[in-house]
């Protein structure tokens, strides 16, 4: 489990020298296309769970500023649960993709 954490943590990092082991070969080799995939799919789910996390501060404005209005207590608590679902699936994402590439080898 440690080196698959190590492993996440490089490819987050952008770690773009162990990508350029295998596209620097030649001919280059197939695990570097996967490795700038991989870096480029968890730069995809770090900027989703940064939409994220902004729209979970956006709906604890909205739940402080809403004055007792019930509507707008309602709008401000869908905002938090959908942006709360929405942390939970892009970690799911990360950790099942990483999870997923680190057992058929390709990081």
């Amino acid at each position: 489990m440690n080196e698959i954490i190590q492993q996440y943590l490089r490819t987050v990092g952008f770690n773009w020298a162990s990508c350029s082991t295998y596209l620097g070969s030649s001919p280059p080799d197939v695990k570097g296309l996967f490795c700038v995939v991989v870096a480029a799919i968890n730069l995809l789910l770090t900027f989703a769970g940064t939409v994220a996390l902004m729209f979970l501060i956006y709906g604890g404005f909205q739940y402080i500023v809403s004055g007792g209005d019930e509507k707008a207590l309602m709008t401000a608590k869908n905002t938090i649960t959908y942006a709360i679902l929405g942390l939970f699936l892009v970690l799911g994402s990360i950790i099942g993709l990483n999870l997923v590439f680190s057992i058929i080898g390709l990081i």
